[in-house]
């Protein structure tokens, strides 16, 4: 049973641009998208109406799907930079922010920086644990290495530039 579109929260139907398969968690935000393809057809074009609370899933939306699958993460949401236990505790895995990235790469004319201001940079910290750092303006990433390049910083730069408060990303991230 599907309500108008005001009173509940929106039940997405897959596109192109913001599939089902980049928010495994969320499968419960989603219609399924294995029933039977009439049954899909009616539901796209009831969705494009937006009438109810059926809808096509947008690149507008992303930012809030992305905010929901990293809500396990975001104990300390005033925190830039949080601890993260990759697959573990409800925590994304490296594939899925790989994967978040490249979706980005391929969307930014589309979207803004700005909306997403989540967790989703990979960094390192002075005692060498993984965290994530909130995409925000003036955050003090430095990138250690490009992807198939040697380290452009030596470990004991590395180092010292975390002692000085700064977080370290190596650049690996499939862009």
């Amino acid at each position: 049973t599907f309500e108008t579109a005001h009173r509940c929260l929106p039940v997405f139907v897959a596109t192109k641009d913001c599939p089902q398969s980049m928010f495994s968690s969320l499968s419960h935000n989603f219609v399924d998208d294995t029933i039977d393809p009439t049954l899909s057809d009616h539901l796209r074009k009831i969705a494009s109406n937006e009438c109810l609370q059926v809808r096509l899933a947008r690149v507008s939306d992303v930012p809030c799907l992305v905010r929901q699958v990293l809500s396990p993460l975001d104990t300390t949401p005033a925190e830039d930079i949080i601890q993260w236990q990759p697959g573990r505790q409800g925590h994304p895995s490296e594939k899925w922010i790989d994967k978040l990235w490249m979706w980005i790469n391929s969307h930014i004319e589309s979207i803004s920086a700005d909306s997403f201001k989540s967790h989703i940079v990979p960094c390192t910290t002075g005692n060498a644990k993984q965290m994530l750092a909130r995409l925000v303006t003036g955050l003090p990433l430095i990138i250690t290495k490009l992807k198939g390049d040697a380290r452009l910083l030596s470990e004991t730069m590395q180092k010292t530039l975390r002692s000085l408060g700064c977080y370290t990303i190596d650049g690996s991230l499939k862009w």
